[in-house]
């Protein structure tokens, strides 16, 4: 009778271990379907890209993707996708961008109606550079979906003819081909064969910036005639010494600048 029992239990026992090492480990190791996403088309707000997502195949936690670009030909490093307002920042080469992730149900799982901002490091995307966006699978960095985009060449802008007024010029916009804010711009001057340094354009009308050149400074004022805060025709840029008039029998030249230093357009007078 005794080793009938000890028979059970350790038939019992064996049976057990089995069923543990044989079904157990099964049942809870993850199985993971990979999602595959399709991206919306993508649009410029203030020239950054911004796109939706309009399908998952299979929802996903937001934090089981990662996010890249790829600027011209080089490619940056993966980030994992931060909540708004926080963003993942991706270096490419030595250029900093910005994706940020807005989960619009506020569910963390991403889902169509959810939007991806990409941009510069506090700044515009580059003007006529080609982008790709690339959303991976963390668990084995396959891409589950991307989209790409060239982003718009800089804005064109037309200049009247230079205006001089009690020792100072006006320069006055005819024409842009786009009303975007200032901060997309720089202004600078040349005073005879010396060139400044590029500053920002004055961020509000009726404001100025100050430029020294030589041993003198110099006030760019912008008048935004209509008041809607962006750069537009009729619009005009005041250049005057500081406090004083424009030095006489001296040659002038005005530039307006992309954000990043390369020319949009200039103006240049004699002071009599």
């Amino acid at each position: 009778m005794v080793v009938v029992l000890v028979l059970v239990l350790v038939i019992g026992l064996l049976f057990a271990v089995f069923f543990f090492y044989l079904f157990l480990p099964l049942s809870r190791t993850p199985i993971y379907i990979v999602p595959s996403v399709t991206l919306g088309p993508v649009g410029f707000v203030a020239r950054n890209a911004t796109f939706e997502v309009t399908s998952v195949s299979i929802p996903a936690p937001v934090g089981f993707f990662d996010v890249n670009l790829r600027v011209g030909s080089e490619t940056g490093t993966l980030r994992r996708i931060q909540l708004d307002p926080g963003y993942a920042t991706i270096l490419v080469s030595s250029q900093q961008y910005r994706v940020y992730f807005v989960d619009v149900g506020s569910n963390l799982t991403l889902g169509a109606g959810d939007r991806f901002t990409v941009t510069g490091n506090g700044t515009a995307l580059q003007a006529s550079t080609s982008f790709t966006f690339y959303l991976l699978w963390i668990v084995d960095g396959r891409v589950v979906g991307s989209t790409n985009w060239t982003t718009p060449s800089k804005t064109v802008v037309m200049f009247s003819s230079v205006n001089q007024s009690s020792g100072n010029a006006t320069i006055t916009v005819a024409a842009v081909s786009e009303a975007i804010v200032p901060s997309f711009y720089k202004v600078n001057l040349q005073v005879g064969a010396t060139v400044g340094d590029a500053v920002a354009m004055p961020t509000m009308g009726g404001s100025f910036v100050t430029l020294t050149i030589g041993r003198r400074q110099y006030e760019i004022n912008w008048t935004d005639i209509g008041g809607e805060r962006t750069l537009n025709a009729g619009d005009n840029f005041r250049i005057t010494g500081n406090n004083v008039t424009l030095p006489p029998a001296m040659v002038f030249a005005f530039y307006l600048l992309w954000a990043d230093g390369s020319s949009i357009q200039s103006s240049s007078w004699s002071t009599p």
